[in-house]
């Protein structure tokens, strides 16, 4: 979308600025904020409309694999514990 290209070029605009200033550079962490929600924004209508699927699995969702055996030699998957 040609809107994250122009908001890119003011992301890297404004970070050569900083590069070469050496200083912080106001407005930065708003534009790379913007951008960033710019590109959430446009994957979510991607995803609304079909146009794009999900690929990975959620992180974290994993189940817990843990297994424990218990005094009486017993083998519980972790569940309860």
């Amino acid at each position: 979308m040609e809107i994250a290209i122009i908001q890119k070029a003011r992301v890297l605009t404004l970070l050569n600025k900083e590069r070469e200033s050496k200083k912080r550079v106001f407005g930065l962490n708003t534009a790379i904020n913007d951008y960033k929600n710019l590109l959430l924004s446009i994957q979510k209508i991607k995803f609304d409309l079909g146009l794009d699927e999900f690929k990975r699995g959620i992180p974290g969702a994993r189940e817990n694999t843990t297994s424990v055996i218990m005094p009486d030699g017993t083998n519980h998957g972790g569940e309860g514990l």
